[in-house]
């Protein structure tokens, strides 16, 4: 989402831009053509650097995009299931991969009219480049007569570069060499490369409607440059050349002269541009070379601050799997001993803390009460030979709170939520006179030893935090039955407590690695 409004943003800032830039002419046209084509570069290649620009935001986010169940109701079972939480007025929540779609149809619907424009020009070009017939050949430039044109165009095929003349213009010499040379102008500044690619940008972005004005602004630069190099020729008058673009004016307003993926000088023969042309061979200008370099970095500083700042007006706090792949891959790189896999289920989970505004409400609070816990916690999960990820799990039990228990005689209580039985399992005293479920250096030791113990009897850590939470004799069971001793294989044949609860795990433990996340 971000790299989508920020591409469309430079769109509108590079459209505008150019079109102060060609009304003011504060810039020469020949300079004004590369300039042009920096801006389209820089729209294109900006958003691409999105994720190396500096992650600092300028000012609290305009609007941010949540999705995921929500954390109530993924802690509470009567809660709607699938249910989005949505934080304030400027919050909105979409499904993950909703925008994706919604971008491939966009993408998609752009290039078929793309194609359906491009397709029978091209079919109609081949037809007339085989019914025309050879006249000259200047360098890699194919001069071509046809019969069956009124207005000269020039195109590039693959490789090769064309002019084709309509036969009416062979006899009159003078519009004959003006024509010429206009359209090999177009193939020495690459417009008829350019034209094909203007015409793919203008179907990616089809429904920015500054997109089609940045391409018809550029389409008049390349006219613009063309008129101001040749009227530099000696044997080129102002006056003759005028004539001449007047009389291709007239000629294309009674046929349709100019096929898409094609530039000629009937390309901006008519309405206000025509005039303007006139008005700028009348009225030379002189630019100082030093001007469009200036502009070029203006241009570059204008847009290039627009693409940083625009990061502070839209926020995506949702979690993608390759997010959370990136995650795990910081992870293994500190040296993160718990086995996490990167599955739609822990990538649901992950966004249950991150994704939702209550949700990283309850992880931040959750990992401000654990800095009072850390250092006791961590050295006896060392004196246990436990991974240090399972800091993580009294987020998932508890929020690092210290809760009493409940008046049913079987709820879990403590940081660790032992219920009664565990608890005295591992030497915990629990009756009506003594809880030692909230005594966390008691329950941290309990807990470190019956993690332990479960990582003896079935050698895997995933395995241990699913029996931590469901008991081990229904692991065992589940072991035996489907014959696997994958986790996840347990979790889909239906051998579950919480079937989120491993899940949840593993995504608090990437959460605690990276915490860099929530910010």
């Amino acid at each position: 989402m971000s790299v989508f409004w920020e591409f469309n943003l430079l769109i509108i800032i590079g459209a505008v831009l150019m079109k102060v830039l060609v009304t003011k002419r504060w810039v020469a046209f020949r300079q004004l053509l590369g300039l042009s084509r920096i801006v389209v570069a820089l729209v294109i290649l900006l958003p691409l650097a999105l994720p190396f620009f500096p992650k600092a935001s300028l000012a609290t986010p305009s609007a941010q995009i949540w999705y995921a169940p929500s954390q109530s109701a993924a802690r509470n079972p009567t809660a709607e299931e699938g249910a989005l939480t949505v934080g304030e007025s400027r919050d909105f929540a979409l499904p993950l991969g909703a925008l994706d779609w919604l971008g491939a149809l966009v993408l998609a619907f752009g290039l078929t009219v793309t194609f359906i424009r491009l397709t029978p020009a091209w079919f109609k070009l081949g037809h007339l480049r085989r019914q025309s017939y050879p006249l000259k050949r200047i360098g890699r430039v194919e001069i071509r007569v046809s019969d069956r044109l009124t207005v000269p165009l020039s195109f590039r095929a693959f490789s090769r570069a064309y002019v084709l003349l309509p036969h009416s213009l062979i006899e009159r010499v003078g519009d004959y060499r003006l024509s010429v040379s206009h359209e090999l102008q177009h193939h020495r500044q690459r417009d008829t490369i350019w034209v094909h690619a203007l015409e793919v940008f203008r179907g990616l972005t089809i429904l920015n409607p500054f997109s089609h004005l940045l391409v018809k602004v550029m389409a008049e630069i390349q006219e613009f440059a063309c008129d101001e190099t040749l009227l530099e020729r000696e044997w080129i008058s102002a006056r003759a050349y005028g004539g001449c673009l007047l009389r291709v004016a007239e000629t294309a307003r009674q046929s349709r002269p100019v096929l898409v993926g094609t530039t000629g000088m009937a390309a901006g023969a008519a309405g206000s541009l025509l005039k303007r042309r006139i008005q700028m061979m009348v009225k030379k200008r002189r630019y100082p070379k030093s001007v469009g370099l200036l502009g070029a970095i203006m241009a570059v500083a204008l847009m290039t601050t627009v693409a940083w700042a625009s990061r502070s007006l839209i926020h995506d706090r949702r979690v993608t799997r390759a997010i959370a792949q990136s995650l795990l891959d910081d992870m293994r790189r500190g040296g993160g001993e718990f086995p996490v896999t990167i599955n739609a289920e822990v990538v649901e989970q992950l966004n249950t803390f991150v994704g939702t505004p209550d949700g990283r409400e309850y992880i931040k609070g959750s990992l401000a009460r654990m800095a009072n816990y850390r250092p006791f916690v961590e050295s006896k999960l060392k004196e246990y030979g436990l991974p240090i990820e399972f800091l993580a799990l009294p987020i998932i039990e508890s929020g690092y709170q210290n809760p009493r228990q409940s008046p049913h005689p079987l709820h879990s209580a403590g940081l660790w939520q032992f219920t009664p039985g565990t608890a005295r399992n591992f030497g915990l005293r629990v009756d009506d006179e003594v809880d030692e479920r909230l005594n966390v250096e008691k329950a941290t030791d309990g807990a470190c030893r019956f993690l332990a113990t479960l990582n003896l009897r079935f050698r895997d850590w995933e395995l241990a935090t699913m029996a931590y939470n469901m008991g081990e004799r229904k692991v065992q069971r589940g072991i035996d039955e489907t014959g696997s001793r994958n986790a996840w294989v347990l979790l889909q044949k239906g051998f579950t407590g919480d079937s989120h609860y491993l899940a949840r795990m593993e995504a608090a433990a990437l959460i605690l690695r990276n915490p860099q996340i929530l910010e």
